[in-house]
């Protein structure tokens, strides 16, 4: 889902070919393995977790808009919307949780054909 996200952001982005698809793949997998030894279950934690992830993804897309970029004047510009990004996402992050545990219940429920009790 990563990948197929930064994908759709590389195509209407415009930066460099696969920046987008790089970084968020490489926030996923670092973030994946942080969590397994963090407990994310509470609020509390989610929201922390998701400041640190925005800065890291920052980090990374600035870093390589300073080395693959065109302009390299591009990153120090951008540099100043990164923690405004970071708290945007901190703050949307539990609703973003909320709603991915929302539909993965609905998702993790019978599904149609194992009710389907053959002839009647």
């Amino acid at each position: 889902m990563a990948f197929a996200l930064g994908w759709i952001v590389d195509i209407i982005g415009g930066g460099p070919a696969f920046l987008f698809r790089f970084s968020m793949v490489g926030v996923w997998w670092t973030f994946r393995a942080a969590s397994s030894r963090v407990s994310t279950q509470s609020t509390m934690m989610r929201i922390p977790l998701a400041f640190v992830a925005s800065l890291v993804e920052s980090t990374i897309i600035l870093t390589l808009l300073a080395i693959f970029g065109a302009d390299n004047q591009r990153p120090l510009e951008l540099a100043s919307i990164v923690l405004p990004r970071a708290i945007g996402t901190a703050i949307a992050a539990p609703l973003v949780f909320a709603l991915a545990h929302r539909l993965s219940s609905e998702n993790s429920g019978p599904t149609a054909s194992s009710n389907y009790s053959g002839n009647r």
